[in-house]
């Protein structure tokens, strides 16, 4: 039997808002949710056997998403050019809604900074991509909800 709760990840979106808040209308390729770890902190002294000993830290990294996208260098609208900010801001990443069961998608959503930008190759016949980096900043722990 087919495993049927799985799904892809065409139909996904993510949004920006906040104190200026960017990127409006973008054609998204590529969201790379990242991870979120803790510090491992080594605990091994002279009189520790057989195995070095580890207890975790107290304070989390909460990771960056990678975005690709579609460049576009002629946008519709002022503000949509991604751009490095100390402006923090929400994103809220929403899942494909499930076909099976569901009323609303999941979100993966918290506060940060776009820390990087990569700006497109330009080639002949080639389509323009580029990518963003957003950091989260730890002060809204991104939180991941499941869909209902």
């Amino acid at each position: 039997m087919a495993n049927t709760t799985v799904d892809i990840g065409t139909g996904a979106s993510c949004v920006f808002s906040g104190a200026g808040a960017i990127i409006l209308a973008l054609n998204w390729t590529s969201m790379a949710l990242g991870t979120k770890s803790i510090d491992v902190i080594d605990t091994t002294h002279l009189g520790t056997t057989g195995n070095k000993t580890i207890m975790g830290g107290d304070l989390t990294n909460p990771g960056e998403v990678t975005l690709e996208f579609q460049w576009d260098s002629e946008p519709i609208a002022t503000n949509v050019t991604p751009n490095v900010s100390n402006v923090s801001q929400t994103l809220t990443i929403t899942f494909p809604t499930h076909t099976l069961n569901t009323t609303s998608a999941a979100t993966y959503a918290g506060t940060g900074l776009i820390t990087s930008v990569t700006y497109p190759t330009l080639g002949i016949e080639e389509l323009q991509t580029g990518s963003l980096t957003f950091t989260w900043d730890g002060l809204t722990d991104a939180a991941y909800t499941d869909a209902i």
